[in-house]
């Protein structure tokens, strides 16, 4: 089990988005800050700040502004037995390795692995 870490999400405003407030710009935008009560309590704490100020909950954001927030990481857990990896020497080719995981186990960042 993997405990619960901290992680910095960075993104940058986009000219389009100029002149939104910011509570306004973070919940209409981004999947995880869907309730602006949360945003503005994060803001108010914080945990997001713009070009690494803290900032308020009336500010609007600018044109390649810089908004960081911090969020807490919370992994899956892995249903399954225990990984193996087999090795293998094939004739031309060399070594080859075979990993036998559980499929809660992921092969590459993407998604909310990322």
């Amino acid at each position: 089990i993997i405990p619960p870490y901290l992680n910095t999400v960075t993104c940058v405003v986009k000219p389009k988005n100029a002149g939104l407030n910011i509570v306004d710009y973070l919940t209409s935008y981004f999947v995880s800050c869907k309730d602006p009560e949360d945003v503005k309590n994060s803001i108010s704490n914080g945990g997001i700040k713009v070009n690494g100020r803290v900032i308020g909950v009336d500010y609007e954001v600018k044109f390649n502004d810089v908004i960081k927030r911090e969020i807490c990481v919370h992994e899956p857990l892995i249903k399954a037995n225990p990984i193996s990896i087999l090795r293998r020497c094939v004739e031309g080719v060399g070594e080859v390795y075979c990993v036998n995981k559980p499929a809660s186990v992921p092969t590459h960042p993407a998604g909310q692995y990322l």
